[in-house]
């Protein structure tokens, strides 16, 4: 990839990103998102986001350029950074304090921009920034693109591992526990896709995909396990919890392989 400048452009001339992976279930609720309603999901009002919040706006701008798509009319698409983007817009319209502490007056943002428009370049670029970006985000929103990335078909799994740096084994786990969540969990959990109480559940979910785990859970649960562990995931009831944590999942294959632990586990 050739060296880019950095360029100044106008917040006016940017849509944010409809298929920022970051806040991908929002088209559970939307079909077509518009900036206002994208707006909405990023301001998640998580330490995360008020920190951020208050080191741009305590050192007028940003270190890090977005990243930008350039498409017809001088119009952008944010491919990474739309947070930063949307707090610019926040500050623009803000007090006259908070607007001349920028030297732009935030209407203008630092970026790379990108000329092509090809589908492929773009998902690259969306790999880099956020699966292996310095944001940490939640798992399952990780887990449901990669998941329908490798689906679309969009990226070869070699395209896929030279862009996030490594092999296909930890891309691969979320796309697993993913494909599980939507064909087992949710329909037995009875929910939603988007359900909070039931997304908040995935760690749990990946580590039960395990190739090992499912065997051992068949052999000795039954074709139905998956209802089984469905029900221990969502228990509410302290005293009649499975598992303290989300890590004891990985515990499961020991467990139902031992007669013993099995038999006081099952109890």
């Amino acid at each position: 990839m050739t060296q880019r400048e950095i360029s100044y452009v106008e917040i006016d001339k940017i849509k944010l990103d409809p298929n920022n992976p970051r806040i991908n279930f929002i088209h559970e609720r939307f079909e077509n998102p518009d900036d206002p309603q994208i707006e909405l999901e990023l301001n998640d009002n998580t330490k995360k986001y008020n920190d951020l919040r208050n080191s741009i706006l305590t050192f007028g701008g940003i270190f890090n350029p977005i990243v930008l798509s350039k498409k017809n009319k001088g119009e952008y698409i944010c491919v990474e950074g739309n947070t930063r983007l949307s707090l610019f817009r926040e500050f623009s319209e803000s007090t006259k304090e908070i607007i001349d502490s920028n030297p732009n007056k935030w209407k203008k943002i630092p970026a790379m921009v990108f000329e092509s428009d090809d589908i492929k370049q773009l998902e690259i670029i969306r790999l880099q920034a956020h699966l292996v970006g310095p944001r940490e985000w939640p798992k399952i929103n990780k887990a449901r693109y990669v998941y329908e990335l490798m689906n679309e078909t969009i990226l070869t799994d070699d395209e896929i591992a030279s862009s996030v740096g490594g092999t296909m084994t930890s891309i691969r786990s979320l796309a697993r526990g993913y494909e599980n969540y939507i064909k087992h969990f949710v329909p037995a959990a009875k929910g939603d896709v988007g359900d909070k109480k039931i997304t908040g559940k995935f760690s749990g979910i990946e580590e039960y995909s395990a190739p090992r785990i499912q065997a051992a859970a068949k052999e000795h649960l039954g074709d139905d396990h998956w209802k089984q562990f469905t029900h221990w995931l969502m228990e509410t009831e302290t005293d009649r919890k499975k598992f303290r944590n989300m890590a004891q999942v990985r515990k499961l294959t020991d467990i139902l392989h031992d007669d013993q632990a099995r038999e006081e586990f099952l109890s």
